[in-house]
């Protein structure tokens, strides 16, 4: 068990494993400094990662044999968060929370945008799924009107209620612009 200012040789470093307090998701980091026998780097490293939980590793089990998975060289092709299998352009975190399917390269998760009439006035409205009970999963819906500068919350997004139900794991969530369309005509939205 190593433990904050603790000193580990390097034979020790190339054994850590990092275990989270039961039930931990989400993002955490640590923070290391190298010594070469004579002084101390100047500079600290910062290791910043995400745990996942329980649901992603059923999701992997589900799309991902088994040899696969147990092959670290295929982490960073094929089945790790940052992956990119089908090679679609999403990575697996992102098809993951989007319900998508990391083996079919013709699935891509979508973010839905229509325009509709509410109150008199045009809307832009934007629609995704969201993955119920995955602690770690953050979604942030952003509206733009020149692609340069984003904004998200209260201000500028309204969320719709209720979230419709997709089925156990989704619900489909949909957020109208506040600014219609007549004053603002240009509005572009992205997930992140």
């Amino acid at each position: 068990l190593v433990r904050a200012g603790m000193e580990i040789d390097i034979d020790e470093a190339q054994k850590l494993v990092y275990r989270p307090n039961p039930g931990f998701v989400g993002p955490d980091s640590f923070d290391w400094s190298g010594h070469d026998g004579v002084q101390w780097s100047f500079d600290s490293a910062t290791l910043t990662f995400s745990i996942y939980g329980i649901e992603y590793w059923n999701w992997l089990i589900a799309n991902f044999t088994a040899p696969v998975i147990n092959n670290p060289s295929k982490r960073s092709t094929v089945w790790g968060s940052s992956a990119d299998a089908d090679g679609d352009g999403v990575i697996n975190i992102q098809e993951y929370a989007l319900n998508g399917d990391p083996n079919d390269s013709g699935d891509i998760p979508q973010l839905n945008a229509v325009i509709a009439s509410d109150g008199g006035l045009d809307h832009l409205f934007a629609t995704y799924p969201l993955r119920k009970s995955e602690a770690s999963l953050r979604y942030t819906l952003e509206v733009s009107s020149d692609l340069t500068t984003w904004n998200s919350g209260a201000l500028y997004l309204n969320h719709i209620t209720p979230d419709t139900v997709i089925d156990a794991f989704f619900d489909s969530v949909t957020y109208k612009v506040l600014d219609d369309v007549a004053s603002e005509p240009k509005q572009f939205v992205r997930l992140r």
